[in-house]
């Protein structure tokens, strides 16, 4: 355990459902300490019997009284605390099925942005393609709709929302890796697009987080690192780890760098923020095309105010390439796998969720209230394109389903 994390858990194991220290749930205190009350009752039995002859029955009474009202309160502070359940369904498929794209919600829409897909027939497929198609979907109409284009071909970028615009980070843009910022605003009725900021350097499967007005851009390569030459990915040699933040609320906003991200290089990664702090989940590495491939387990915490990391967790292994989307202080993790976590930042400890109705791996989940919403990915029927159409939608419910997975 990390010493720097330890005040934000010393209060696990009377608060959360998933375990706290020792692994021991608040439901199990309190039947330990009713088991001691009963055994304690009983071991006096006699000296109350010895009380009442000598006219002690009101101490007796009294005590009886105390022992019930402790059993009493203590079984209400025991009691777990509802959490969310996900009904999970498809939806309208994706009109252009692809990965590797920008996301983000405006207006209550989710947005996807770019993106990669392929060319050619299942088990011959020849080329990755990029492209610049944006599309929308409205999780209360289950439609899509088409936007304007993005200025460039995207694929792979980092990106974030701001109260009114999605910001596309970087990526490989128009087939070169790029460092430029472009933004989508919605302005009367109307998308727009425009070249917003620049990062300091060029960055490929980068993470995007935002917390209030400032934007962070956590990771990536420096380069694109395919296996071959039809874009079959990826190595990771020109991986990073540094950390930029730009105040957008700023009048001349200017980047600064941040403590880099501690441990071993990665990509895949993906960050999400409780509102104060960002958390970065998993990854994995790959130095060249023969190299073993390297499995993050960790979840690490970026202080912001204190510009420090720390490590908070173990990562379930089917979580080390999931997708992270922040839910009311907590974070929904869902894996290719279909297993699906929540995260809870105050105690460092997992919940397992409803799963996943099929295998997919989604690049961008958003919560757009009370919906989770997912498309695109990958999955493990090769249509058109190499690429999943799917669509998925997770109605958020407070009735209490979740199990704890006992892991940190």
């Amino acid at each position: 355990m990390n010493p720097l994390h330890e005040p934000d858990r010393c209060f696990a194991l009377s608060a959360t459902p998933s375990g706290g220290e020792g692994g021991r749930r608040s439901g199990e205190v309190a039947l330990g300490f009713m088991v001691s009350i009963h055994i304690r009752l009983l071991e006096n039995f006699r000296t109350l019997r010895r009380f009442t002859r000598l006219g002690g029955l009101a101490f007796a009474g009294w005590l009886g009284c105390a022992a019930m009202i402790l059993l009493g309160s203590e079984s209400l502070i025991a009691d777990p605390p509802s959490a969310p359940s996900i009904a999970w369904r498809h939806s309208t498929p994706m009109p252009e099925p692809r990965d590797g794209y920008a996301a983000g919600v405006i207006d209550g829409h989710l947005l996807l942005i770019g993106g990669a897909y392929w060319e050619g027939t299942p088990k011959n497929w020849t080329q990755k393609i990029f492209c610049a198609t944006t599309h929308a979907f409205d999780p209360a109409k289950e439609s899509w709709k088409k936007l304007p284009d993005a200025p460039v071909t995207l694929g792979y970028p980092a990106s974030a929302s701001l109260p009114n615009d999605i910001l596309v980070c970087g990526g490989l843009q128009n087939g070169k890796p790029s460092g430029d910022i472009y933004a989508i605003r919605k302005v009367s009725g109307e998308f727009i697009w425009r070249l917003y900021s620049q990062l300091p350097e060029p960055r490929i499967f980068a993470s995007a987080v935002t917390i209030g007005q400032t934007l962070f851009v956590l990771g990536g390569t420096r380069e694109f690192e395919p296996f071959d030459s039809k874009g079959t990915c990826c190595t990771t040699q020109t991986a990073r780890n540094t950390v930029w933040s730009l105040d957008t609320a700023e009048a001349a906003p200017k980047w600064k760098e941040r403590a880099g991200y501690p441990g071993p290089l990665r990509w895949l990664h993906t960050a999400a923020t409780d509102g104060t702090s960002l958390y970065l989940f998993g990854g994995i590495y790959q130095e060249s095309t023969n190299a073993p491939v390297q499995k993050i387990k960790e979840v690490l915490r970026y202080d912001v105010a204190m510009d420090r990391w720390s490590r908070v967790a173990e990562l379930p292994e089917t979580m080390q390439t999931a997708t992270a989307c922040s839910v009311k202080g907590k974070v929904f993790l869902v894996s290719a796998a279909t297993d699906v976590l929540m995260f809870d930042p105050k105690t460092a400890g997992f919940s397992s969720l409803n799963p996943l109705i099929q295998k997919a791996s989604i690049p961008y989940i958003a919560w757009i209230d009370p919906f989770l919403v997912g498309a695109g990915g990958e999955n493990e029927i090769e249509g058109p394109r190499r690429r999943s159409d799917w669509t998925f939608i997770g109605r958020l419910s407070d009735t209490p389903s979740v199990r704890s997975t006992g892991q940190k």
